[in-house]
């Protein structure tokens, strides 16, 4: 039953878009469990280091 329920076996089989069938959004977000996903979201990532601060901040404050 897990190959059904994952919608193959690929990395990510199931994508939202195809999960939305009714006219009724609660059935909608029901079926992409959108609680768990915000939650994952929120306290599963780790912070991310900004890509676009290089060089010396103290430098670019000076040309200004």
């Amino acid at each position: 039953m897990i190959v059904p329920i994952r919608g193959g076996f690929d990395v990510a089989p199931i994508n939202a878009g195809s999960v939305y069938f009714s006219n009724n959004m609660f059935l909608n977000h029901t079926a992409i469990n959108a609680v768990w996903n915000v939650g994952y979201s929120g306290f599963g990532q780790r912070p991310v280091k900004n890509p676009y601060i290089f060089g010396d901040l103290a430098a670019a404050n000076k040309l200004s």
